[in-house]
């Protein structure tokens, strides 16, 4: 009797738990239990969640999951943490890892759930596996800008075909992901491909959509969820003129001039699976005093000397004289010759940014996406190789101490050799992604520590100044970090809807309502203010006629439905906006009210604002949220004005040299906006044809 009792007790919370089945053998953290469903212990397992693997820890009784902790994690702060909040306690509630997802984070929650069953695994009861049905079967997530739908196609249990329908991810980025993923899953039968870096988002999220469709058609997951095993490749010797490392902005100008200007082969490195580093997640704009567009809109009163003065100026002058006025005197004619003969195409419109006395940013068609796509084109069509997933790992140097080339690691593991007849240009961008090198650097803001997020590339990790300091290379203002100060708190990058503050009327207001600086700002200025408000946190608000007059709708519509979403941004009445942030309605009231009268007095006593100084209209509003992020450093490797590093004694390290975020002492404290993309082209020219003279 007693045993027919405890076979009923096992059998009523066999079908409570998550599938479990009793089990003669345990992990070897367990302690035995003789009777139970589980053997007690504490178990890990781990799955990949949407920026990385997931690691949790499982506690158990002899018939209770005890405890759940998610030991380490890389998801997205306020998305995929809410996840990790809410699931582990709903599994040790329910007794089970059968729970619903937390919506909005559907990849984070598969991943937890799969994680606790990984660490369950020697007690899940293995269902008898069934033949998956030909068939096409839809499949959705959320990308990185909002919904991603496909249509996946199965015949004979395998997946034959991919199609991405729905999706609004960015042209030039995400959309590179959609070309390149399904390729990659139908190769090798399997979700658990890696992600396309520079494109994480948008490539998580067609996988996700694709095991979303592969759970919709009954398949066992497990046949398709095996990580692809990567075969070593072949160690290769790589001889050319000139070696370029790094396939951002910088580095493909570089790359183009010297194959424009004789070398008869050029070679870029590239670490990541795609080109373009932080300047093809940029705007891609272009600052030109006295351009054709400038012209065209009659602002007559800009000249080489006035950008001279802004660009040292807003730097706190401390820039180089010298690298500020080649930026200064060549970025017109640089601009000219990208539009001319490398292809860019420039909006007719103008654009103002703070900092610059005068309007003279040019801005191009297709953003920093298509400036990047349009180089790599005109340097594929001149016959430069490009070679991605390929990581510099050190400089080259003869008996001389000459820089001769370059060593570097494939992704499948083989080991390249770049041997560079005529020299080497480090084109690797600045280290805005290194938390380490922010942290040792910085003392400018009170941390630069994880809690601060970055706009830039997961490229921009200071790998090009670490190999020229191993070489004896001299570095300048590494101090000197830029914080961008409008930014999403959901993901760490500006909002394009922020183009409504830079080119018309906007007000920054904080927690308590009130407002705390010039919104027309420099960025460290405004990042400044914004670091001593409460929680670091405030908000900006846009009127209706703002939204109209910027199109923000039509333009950005995509990014508006997707920040609703994550709840940073809010639209409707003032009182409405404000409720939504457990922001005061009457202090911001207040706020525009005395605004608008000091715009009708003509003058901002309070914090001197002077450029869009236009009243705040009425409502419906744009209200989001704000927070400051790593965008920039301004310090780098020492370079003269033919782009050469120099060493700690001051003088040129023969066969290198470096263009754009990887170099020092151009922007000084600070970089003004529309001027980096002017520094990569201008240096990135001038590196390459010294490199071809031997200077």
């Amino acid at each position: 009797m007693k045993k027919i009792v405890l076979l009923l007790l096992s059998m009523s919370l066999l079908l409570c738990a998550c599938g479990v089945k009793s089990n003669d053998s345990a992990g070897s953290n367990a302690a035995p239990e003789q009777n139970g469903i589980y053997k007690a212990g504490t178990y890990e397992g781990s799955a990949e969640g949407f920026g990385g693997t997931l690691t949790v820890s499982v506690t158990l009784s002899a018939d209770k999951i005890e405890k759940v902790d998610v030991k380490s994690h890389q998801e997205t702060e306020g998305i995929g943490t809410k996840a990790i909040d809410a699931l582990p306690g709903e599994i040790v509630s329910k007794n089970s890892a059968d729970v619903d997802i937390v919506s909005g984070a559907t990849m984070s929650s598969k991943a937890i759930i799969a994680a606790v069953k990984d660490a369950m695994k020697e007690f899940l009861e293995e269902e008898p596996s069934t033949a998956l049905a030909d068939g096409v079967y839809p499949g959705e997530a959320t990308g990185y800008q909002g919904p991603l739908k496909v249509e996946v196609t199965i015949a004979d249990e395998k997946i034959t075909d991919i199609n991405v329908l729905e999706n609004v991810e960015t042209v030039g980025i995400g959309s590179k992901a959609l070309e390149a993923i399904p390729k990659s899953i139908i190769e090798n039968q399997s979700v658990a491909v890696d992600a396309l870096s520079g494109a994480t988002a948008s490539s998580k999220a067609v996988l996700a959509a694709v095991t979303n469709a592969l759970e919709t058609a009954g398949a066992d997951m497990s046949k398709y969820n095996i990580k692809p095993v990567v075969q070593k490749g072949e160690d290769k010797v790589v001889e050319a003129d000139v070696v370029i490392i790094g396939a951002g902005g910088a580095g493909l100008t570089a790359a183009i001039e010297a194959k424009t200007q004789g070398a008869s082969s050029v070679v870029v490195i590239e670490k990541m699976d795609i080109t373009g580093g932080n300047t093809r997640m940029s705007g891609g704009e272009f600052a030109a005093p006295g351009n054709w567009v400038q012209l065209e809109q009659g602002i007559k009163n800009d000249s080489v000397e006035k950008f001279y003065n802004d660009v040292m100026k807003g730097g706190y002058n401390l820039g180089n004289p010298d690298l500020v006025r080649i930026i200064a005197e060549k970025a017109l004619p640089t601009a000219e010759w990208l539009k001319d003969y490398v292809g860019i195409k420039f909006r007719d419109e103008q654009s103002w940014y703070g900092g610059h006395e005068v309007a003279r940013t040019l801005w191009p068609v297709g953003d920093g996406p298509a400036y990047v796509d349009t180089l790599e084109g005109k340097a594929r069509e001149l016959g430069v190789e490009i070679y991605l997933q390929t990581e510099a790992t050190e400089l080259i140097q003869d008996a001389s101490k000459k820089v001769t080339g370059v060593k570097a690691l494939h992704k499948d593991g083989a080991n390249y050799t770049f041997n560079a007849n005529n020299g080497v240009i480090i084109a690797t961008g600045g280290f805005g992604r290194n938390i380490e090198m922010r942290e040792k650097y910085n003392t400018m803001w009170p941390t630069l520590d994880a809690s601060i997020p970055s706009t830039n590339s997961p490229a921009i990790t200071g790998d090009g100044i670490r190999m020229a300091m191993e070489i004896g290379a001299n570095t300048v203002g590494m101090e000197n970090i830029q914080l961008y100060p409008v930014n999403n708190p959901a993901t760490g990058n500006y909002y394009y809807i922020d183009y409504a503050r830079l080119n018309s009327t906007a007000l920054l207001v904080n927690k308590e309502g009130k407002r705390f600086v010039n919104e027309k700002g420099t960025r460290d200025v405004i990042s400044d203010a914004t670091l001593k408000q409460t929680d670091s946190m405030v908000y900006e608000i846009i009127d209706a006629n703002v939204v109209k007059e910027q199109e923000l709708y039509e333009t950005y519509a995509a990014e508006i439905e997707q920040c609703q979403k994550n709840g940073v941004l809010a639209i409707g009445t003032l009182e409405e906006v404000c409720a939504h942030f457990g922001v005061p309605a009457k202090a911001v009231k207040e706020t525009i009210e005395h605004y608008n009268s000091l715009v009708d007095a003509g003058e901002d006593k309070d914090f001197g604002r002077t450029d869009n100084f236009n009243k705040i209209g009425e409502g419906p509003y744009f209200m989001f949220s704000s927070v400051v992020s790593v965008h920039h450093t301004m310090g780098g490797v020492q370079i003269d004005t033919d782009a050469r590093v120099i060493d700690k004694d001051g003088n040129p390290i023969a066969g290198l040299y470096a263009a754009g975020e990887v170099t020092g002492g151009i922007h000084g404290g600070n970089r003004l906006g529309s001027v980096a993309v002017p520094d990569t082209a201008i240096f990135g020219r001038i590196a390459a044809n010294s490199c071809l003279v031997g200077k």
